[in-house]
């Protein structure tokens, strides 16, 4: 083994040693391993990423500052930035750090909140600034990063598995599976994408044993949909196709299909019958039956309360708190909801920080994910094709179905892999 490989599997191992750390031990101890986290952050080495992406995916306390700590790298390293040419949306993003340094004061010594809860407010923030960090290393990320990257998005989700006095849930699981379902679909197009067989070997192990098991949920499988269609209207030369889903017009897209979804749920009965929880997929009917549950009587209802809130309270700038929401069921129930989410990502950066703010995160949000594109233009490898597919693909369906790629716990992850991806297709033209 390689002097390298001993460094990323030395850190992921004690990554692993520290989970337990992460998840039941209390703020201290968190504390105390910080020191460690943050020298493997700021020595912006690849060897270390794996390590971090354990580190972050329980998304507390420790995540939040190494997401703090993304922002000082990027400032250090502006000029990286410029060459680039993403300085522009760093700017974007960093002229709204004092409005959220003042919140995350006012947490601490006006409303006595404490560190950790006050800097949670700012998570959906704060997670943009992994994307700049994965640009920052993306020039070193070789094979070796690669496989152990990839070891990690398959095989960390069987925690959800393990006897535990709390609920995990492993959001790398999110990832993982329309990645495996990608690479086998893949195999469909052995002429343009050639891929090693170990990595399909993987793909299948992981839905037989993992994802299956776990459950074949609906916006994973969206994902790899999108990133099917993705790549096959890349290979097929559907350039117009394209580019409607991997440039910033996706924006527009998402955009008819919620204000087409939340329109249907306002037009329709309450009283529809709702998907039943274990109710198995064995036909087309069933399968039409559950889309719809997902798509209207589950989703655009959360989504109907959270834009009635937002319209009819005039929400128009932050106030530093996470304001509460109501929904009807379809059965007619009522529910307010604080810590549930809109799951939808433009909806969720508005009630977190106002219409006006919410919105144009958003469009930052947008326009980072759709960088990828560059990708496409300038890289030959199947790997990269494939999994940038993957992580587009994801970056639209979370942004309409969940709020997830901007949660800390997997915001550090699947933004820190758009910069790597983008840095090295953005490398064939520098």
């Amino acid at each position: 083994m390689s002097q390298q490989k001993k460094i990323i599997y030395l850190n992921i191992v004690i990554a692993l040693l520290c989970l337990p750390i992460h998840y039941y031990m209390g703020e201290a101890l968190k504390i105390a391993i910080l020191p460690y986290v943050l020298f493997m952050l700021f020595s912006k080495n690849p060897n270390y990423f794996p390590a971090l992406i354990i580190h972050t995916i329980p998304g507390n306390t420790v995540c939040l500052v190494i997401l703090f700590g993304c922002i000082w790298l990027a400032l250090i390293n502006f000029n990286i930035l410029k060459k680039y040419r993403v300085a522009s949306i760093f700017s974007a993003l960093i002229i709204l750090l004092p409005v959220n340094l003042f919140f995350l004061y006012e947490g601490i010594f006006l409303k006595n909140m404490g560190f950790s809860l006050s800097l949670n407010y700012l998570g959906f923030y704060l997670s943009f600034f992994a994307f700049f960090y994965g640009i920052l290393i993306s020039a070193k990320i070789n094979k070796n990063h690669w496989r152990a990257i990839i070891l990690i998005v398959f095989l960390l989700p069987i925690i959800m598995y393990f006897p535990s006095p709390q609920k995990i849930v492993i959001r790398l699981f999110w990832l993982a599976l329309p990645l495996a379902i990608t690479i086998l679909a893949s195999g469909f197009f052995q002429s343009k994408l050639k891929l090693e067989v170990s990595l399909k070997i993987w793909s299948i192990l992981f839905i037989i044993f993992i994802g299956i098991p776990y459950g074949l949920k609906f916006t994973p499988i969206f994902s790899a949909v999108l990133a099917i269609t993705i790549l096959l209207f890349y290979l097929k030369g559907y350039k117009l196709l394209f580019n409607g889903l991997t440039t910033p017009k996706v924006g527009v897209i998402i955009g008819i299909l919620i204000v087409l979804l939340i329109n249907n749920i306002m037009d329709s009965s309450l009283h529809q019958a709702s998907y039943q929880v274990g109710q198995e997929i064995v036909d087309f009917d069933s399968f039409m039956s559950y889309l719809k549950f997902k798509t209207i009587d589950d989703r655009a209802v959360i989504w109907k309360g959270g834009w009635d809130f937002i319209n009819n309270s005039s929400f128009y700038w932050p106030t530093g708190d996470v304001l509460s929401y109501s929904f009807y069921t379809v059965d007619g129930r009522e529910i307010e909801d604080v810590e549930f989410g809109v799951h939808n990502l433009a909806l969720e950066l508005m009630r977190n920080y106002g219409m006006v703010i919410g919105f144009y995160l958003f469009s930052l949000y947008i326009i980072i994910i759709t960088k990828l594109n560059v990708v496409f233009k300038y890289c030959t490898s199947s790997f990269l094709l494939v999994f940038s597919a993957t992580l587009l693909g994801l970056g639209i369906s979370e942004s309409i179905v969940g709020q997830a790629s901007l949660m800390p716990m997997f915001s550090f992850t699947f933004l820190g892999l758009i910069g790597i991806c983008f840095g090295i297709g953005k490398l064939k033209t520098i």
